[in-house]
């Protein structure tokens, strides 16, 4: 995920702001509260390594496709597990020299959500639910395709069965490397 700390700084920073009184439209009628109050915008769900992921990721994530969505009737927090993993992955990845996706595999994944999800518009239309500009995407399909790099070079084995538990106790001793805060509502 791309880091948005900064979105995250301003929204608190203008939620201060109104807080404190900084919002100048007309009072309105006794009782009535302006347009948009308490309308949720974004939230922190956790932060990893330093990290913020947002429950605006975490529907980036569900709505692309790029994590499926649980048998959960909310299917947020395993969608959220998911995305700290992904962050836990990214990290580790970081220490170690894992070539960058050439654009063409880039674009060639993006082609893939695009056409699961009815065109270039269905992309397009997630992407606006979520808050999210197209190049925040592609850094955000970089990422994967990085990641899928990074765990071929690190487990090589070619019986998938064997690779995946080898991964999945991995990925268990990860949350021990870093530090991952869970945000509750």
């Amino acid at each position: 995920m791309p880091k948005r700390q900064g979105k995250v700084v301003g929204l608190c920073v203008l939620v201060a702001a109104l807080a404190a009184g900084g919002d100048r439209r007309p009072a309105m009628g006794a009782g009535q509260p302006p347009p948009g109050v308490g309308q949720l915008l974004d939230r922190v769900l956790a932060v990893v390594g330093g990290q913020v992921i947002l429950l605006s990721d975490v529907r980036l994530f569900l709505e692309t496709g790029l994590v499926e969505p649980s048998g959960a009737a909310d299917p947020v927090p395993p969608a959220l597990e998911r995305l700290i993993e992904r962050r836990l992955i990214l990290d580790e990845a970081a220490r170690y020299v894992v070539e960058d996706p050439l654009q063409d595999e880039v674009d060639a994944r993006i082609g893939q959500i695009e056409r699961r999800l009815g065109g270039p518009r269905g992309l397009a239309a997630a992407l606006a639910a979520t808050g999210y500009a197209p190049r925040d995407f592609e850094q955000v399909v970089r990422d994967d395709l990085r990641i899928e790099r990074y765990l071929a070079l690190r487990f090589p084995l070619p019986a998938a069965a064997t690779r995946q538990a080898l991964i999945d106790d991995w990925l268990t001793s990860l949350p021990a490397r870093a530090a991952v805060i869970r945000v509750t509502p």
